[in-house]
């Protein structure tokens, strides 16, 4: 059996502290090996080893697993390169998690992926090049894109659009610079937007607004500039707005608070001044974490702020806020 020999080919590759994989000629790859899985016909459709402790590579054997629709090598020691155009014959692949190894190189040069894939991990890795957005041309039915935590560089060039079904994008803690591509605000679906701790810059602009289904939003440690959209309660099912160590300016915007469902809301060390003294809380009865630390506002903290009953955590400091802080603030 061709599967058979393929896995037995990529487990050569392969060692464990926990001991070897139980796969072997003696025994039935879809009854009893581990982390397999086979369709009626005998195929094997699932490979699921996450967490084995893993050491070695990926060898070019899994291309041979034509019917495999879904791949996770997650939270292994895989280290090398991934085999050119690996994925280009798993036409089948629905989920493929190959994050938390120590696979290196251009993700591109594996690339495509098949059109039925929905959810594709390559997070906390060591993979370089330039972003891969043609991702979204082969694979459109994509739901989830996590690219976090590798080396990519260069801006996002416009492709994204294509995933019109995308509802999670991560790509925090890169290399990644420029502006955010256009055809990211067609995203209607997007629930986490992601790209923190990169060297990107621009405006969120008011194209942001049209992504009403955001509830994460993560552009810290940027260099984004420009005035947080006023409109920004539009934005109604956020939860986190997470903008701190960038250049944004002008205040905040008093619609900001009519966005009830926030629980974590951080913009400092940015550039943002005004009175805060007027602004009212009262409605983020969810909010518990607040850091406006080292910006430039004035004024005293409004009281309506110690009705926010589940606040954890607040950041002031390094500001020019006067007053005395109310008694409240201790019931």
């Amino acid at each position: 059996m061709q599967d058979q020999q393929s896995l037995l080919a990529f487990s050569d590759s392969l060692t464990s502290p926990l001991g070897p994989l139980n796969w072997s000629t003696s025994s039935d790859c879809c009854s009893s090996w581990e982390g397999i899985g086979c369709d009626d016909n005998g195929r094997i459709t699932r490979l699921w080893i996450p967490g084995r402790e893993l050491t070695g590579y990926l060898s070019s054997s899994l291309g041979n697993l034509t019917s495999l629709s879904q791949l996770n090598i997650s939270y292994n020691f895989l280290t090398g390169v991934l085999p050119a155009g690996v994925f280009s014959s798993l036409s089948s692949l629905d989920i493929v998690d190959i994050s938390s190894n120590r696979l290196r190189g251009n993700l591109s040069a594996s690339l495509p992926l098949g059109s039925n894939l929905t959810s594709f991990n390559a997070s906390n890795n060591e993979l370089t090049g330039h972003f891969p957005s043609s991702i979204c041309k082969t694979s459109p039915l994509l739901k989830t894109l996590d690219f976090s935590r590798n080396f990519f560089n260069g801006d996002i060039p416009v492709g994204l659009g294509r995933c019109s079904n995308l509802e999670v994008f991560r790509a925090d803690c890169n290399y990644l610079s420029g502006e955010l591509p256009g055809d990211i605000y067609s995203l209607r679906s997007l629930v986490v937007l992601s790209l923190a701790a990169n060297n990107m810059n621009g405006t969120i602009g008011e194209g942001t607004l049209s992504l009403t289904n955001l509830r994460i939003i993560e552009l810290y440690g940027n260099y984004f500039s420009g005035k947080i959209p006023q409109d920004i309660a539009k934005l109604s099912k956020l939860e986190q707005l997470l903008l701190h160590l960038n250049n944004f300016s002008g205040s905040i915007p008093a619609s900001l608070l009519n966005c009830t469902k926030l629980i974590k809301l951080t913009l400092r060390g940015n550039n943002l001044q005004g009175n805060i003294s007027t602004l009212d809380f009262s409605r983020l009865v969810q909010l518990q974490i607040l850091d406006i630390g080292h910006n430039s506002f004035t004024g005293n903290l409004p009281q309506s702020l110690f009705s926010c009953k589940s606040l954890t955590a607040i950041g002031v400091a390094s500001n020019r806020l006067s007053g005395e802080i109310s008694p409240n603030a201790r019931s």
